[in-house]
């Protein structure tokens, strides 16, 4: 079974949405790292006469930071990559408002950079099966990296290289949108 065919089957897709554009990247799940990192925060006074601080609930965080490999077998599926790899990159950017015919200014931003992502059952909100089932929140970071090792496709008439294995690594700040705790 070719790799596409498993993450078919399995819906082993990460997904990427950039929410005020709408814009989409889809990357193969070839996970190679993954941490999920829960912080409660609290307010801790020492009072007077007390071995114990008081202490005040201030919430609670989660990041995540994840690796996935993104592999193509051929150059039609590098192109898918390549082109992929750049939509992701182009969603950490905020979206621009236009002050004049085709004109846009660093001050007019329209809105931030928030994003979704979903991967099976380990990042992923509301339920669906569908980036709508994503969890919101920003990309503190992304870090991408063309494996050069592994080997290139060459994409004949236009110059253009496709590595055949990119490295992705992400930081991930999930912003709560859905009941959480105990009613």
């Amino acid at each position: 079974m070719s790799n596409t065919a498993y993450a078919n089957n399995h819906d082993y897709y990460i997904y990427f949405q950039h929410i005020a554009s709408g814009i989409i990247a889809t990357f193969k799940a070839f996970i190679t790292d993954f941490d999920d990192q829960y912080t409660s925060d609290w307010n801790d006074v020492k009072v007077y006469g007390r071995m114990d601080p008081i202490s005040t609930f201030q919430g609670t965080s989660r990041v995540i930071n994840f690796s996935f490999d993104v592999i193509a077998e051929d150059v039609e599926e590098a192109l898918i990559n390549f082109e992929n790899s750049r939509r992701l990159i182009q969603c950490l950017y905020p979206v621009y408002e236009e002050i004049g015919a085709g004109n846009f200014s660093a001050t007019s931003i329209q809105a931030p950079p928030l994003m979704k992502i979903r991967f099976a059952n380990l990042i992923q909100g509301g339920l669906g099966s569908t980036i709508d089932g994503g969890l919101v929140g920003k990309l503190d970071g992304v870090s991408y990296k063309p494996e050069f090792e592994a080997g290139v496709f060459e994409k004949t008439g236009d110059g253009q290289i496709l590595p055949k294995l990119n490295r992705f690594s992400c930081n991930f700040t999930v912003f709560h949108t859905d009941k959480l705790g105990f009613s």
